[in-house]
């Protein structure tokens, strides 16, 4: 059965939600492009209908294509931004505290060494953020090669000089389960980094030669298995026609790329969302980086059979979100898309919801219910969590899905955690991820599911370590 698109949502949005980052609080923080007295924000939330914009107060700080991820605590950190007048790019970095609201929420942090457009933001286990790439300048282009670390505590940040290396722009970067960094494109050339050492590994080919404006996303964390797919061979080239190959990592324990099953639709400048029973869904993006040539249909991908099914082509988006756009897992298994391309920008500033396969035809759904779910989940730890069953049905998987920062067709923050899990009566027992490698602290969402693949009517939030 294939997936089905909402209407447009009828409540508007300030600007393009170029950059979109989910809340511990249920709620989406929003922006677009910058301006001289700084970027408006603003926050997303289905059930309000007046909705306002979230201004800096007293700084002129141009967030546009910034990095940004999730502390342990739920603040979203953001680090660089737009260039300067003089084509230099800045090096303040800012945190948004949702616990703030609604008095001012943003705060200006200790400033980066390097200059940065276009980083990555990558937390790891430590509860400290590294920061890599990007651009200095853009004409001509020097690159930011040493990556730097941000510590929360002392509000300070830290080169690493032993890792200088030249990255892409938004690098696809993921925590692996042992522990260290994977450095997975979107260029060609893949490598691990220790962070023992703070040292790059041997390039690992992953065999996917249309680089640019790929997407990534790590669907299973426990063996760090990742998922690339699409991309043009040169960023913003006109002439730059999508693929439709599609690659995927086999993690630490089997650290080569395999080609799996082609998309049904070449596509460049989409997003990729991983659904609560770990298949991964394409949103959006275009064939050429033209308004001429938008992909309208999402396809899914399946792990256990390397395969993409695409929706028919009755079951088309509403409008085209490439370039600039940004889609999210919701909390009741939908997925939102919102933003788009900058050739019509009123036309993007709203958003619109995809409805997955596993949500067609359930009437039984909203019988799954969680009850008594624990705030915070230490490592290791085994839960118990009361659920109303159905009859009939039985519940199967628990899973955890890291709450949503994306930008440019790359979440900087999502995993797939699947969990151990098992029933007895009407109580699941649920073991939290073993450690900090293949959870990094901070807010998921906790989902179960049942033998149909049907999830719960609503993932609980949770706090993974502390």
């Amino acid at each position: 059965m294939p997936g089905s698109w909402e209407p447009l949502e009828p409540i508007g949005m300030q600007h393009r939600a170029i950059h979109l980052a989910h809340l511990k609080i249920g709620q989406y923080l929003y922006w677009a492009d910058g301006s001289a007295f700084g970027t408006p924000t603003a926050l997303y939330d289905a059930s309000d209908t007046d909705q306002q914009p979230i201004y800096f107060t007293g700084q002129n700080l141009n967030l546009h294509c910034c990095g940004h991820c999730a502390l342990p605590d739920g603040r979203i950190l953001t680090a660089g931004g737009e260039f300067d007048s003089n084509g230099k790019a800045p090096t303040f970095a800012a945190i948004f505290d949702a616990n703030a609201l609604p008095s001012n929420p943003w705060t200006r942090v200790a400033d980066m060494h390097e200059h940065r457009w276009y980083p990555t933001c990558t937390l790891l286990p430590s509860g400290k953020v590294a920061v890599f790439g990007g651009w200095i300048t853009d004409s001509p282009v020097t690159t930011a090669d040493t990556p730097e670390v941000y510590h929360p505590a002392t509000d300070t940040w830290s080169l690493e000089s032993s890792a200088t290396r030249v990255q892409e722009v938004y690098p696809f970067m993921f925590v692996m389960p042992d522990g260290r960094l994977f450095d997975a494109g979107p260029h060609r050339d893949t490598f691990f980094l220790d962070l023992s050492t703070w040292t790059w590994g041997a390039a690992i080919d992953s065999l996917l030669p249309h680089c640019s404006d790929s997407s990534a996303v790590m669907f299973d964390a426990v063996l760090g298995r990742v998922l690339k797919a699409g991309g043009a061979p040169v960023a913003n080239n006109p002439t730059g026609a999508a693929t439709d190959m599609a690659v995927v990592f086999g993690g630490p324990t089997s650290p080569t790329w395999t080609q799996v099953g082609n998309m049904n639709l070449a596509r460049r400048d989409h997003n990729m969302v991983v659904l609560p029973d770990g298949k991964v869904v394409a949103l959006g993006g275009c064939a050429l980086p033209t308004p001429q040539s938008p992909v309208m249909r999402a396809e899914v991908f399946d792990p256990s059979t390397g395969q993409w099914t695409v929706d028919p082509v009755d079951v088309e988006m509403a409008i085209p979100r490439w370039y600039h756009s940004s889609a999210s897992l919701m909390d009741d298994g939908r997925v939102m898309t919102a933003g788009g391309d900058n050739y019509n920008p009123p036309v993007c500033q709203n958003a619109q919801y995809y409805v997955p396969a596993y949500l067609q035809g359930n009437p039984l759904r909203s019988q799954w219910v969680m009850n008594a779910v624990p705030q915070v989940m230490e490592y290791g730890v085994e839960y118990t969590i009361s659920v109303v069953q159905v009859e009939g049905r039985t519940l199967k998987l628990a899973a955890l899905t890291r709450l949503t920062t994306v930008t440019h067709g790359f979440d900087q923050d999502q995993r797939y955690v699947p969990l151990k899990f098992e029933m007895s009566g009407g109580q699941a027992k649920v073991t939290a991820p073993a450690n900090a490698a293949v959870a990094p602290p901070g807010y998921y969402l906790l989902w179960v599911l049942d033998d149909l693949g049907v999830p719960c009517l609503r993932a609980a939030y949770v706090r993974i370590g502390v």
